[in-house]
């Protein structure tokens, strides 16, 4: 959640065949999932957070306590990024927000 292949979808051509697949990553669904990109990076820039900060945010809050996030980390800039995604709070109405795009995926 990223939204590095929405910035740029080029980089698709790149991804090995599995995981372009595993992922469902195309073009089709770079459009399908745009609205969803947009409203996390808008949100994002209000914190000064990446998009996938506030995706991660938005998972363990928007859900409540039974839900138990996972975040990869293959780099320790990683592990500080998940970290840091809980430093800000989402209002109501960005968690409501984020889970009306999602719904329309």
């Amino acid at each position: 959640m990223t939204g590095k292949f929405h910035q740029e979808p080029a980089l698709l051509d790149t991804l090995f065949f599995l995981r372009k697949h595993q992922y469902r990553l195309s073009t089709s669904t770079l459009k399908k999932t745009e609205a969803l990109i947009n409203g996390l990076t808008d949100i994002g820039h209000l914190y000064e957070k990446s998009p996938s900060q506030v995706a991660l945010n938005w998972l363990i809050n928007f859900n409540g306590p039974m839900i138990f996030a996972i975040p990869g980390a293959s780099k320790l800039q990683h592990v500080r990024e998940n970290v840091e995604s809980m430093t800000f709070k989402l209002t109501q109405e960005e968690l409501d927000l984020l889970a009306e795009l999602a719904q329309e995926i």
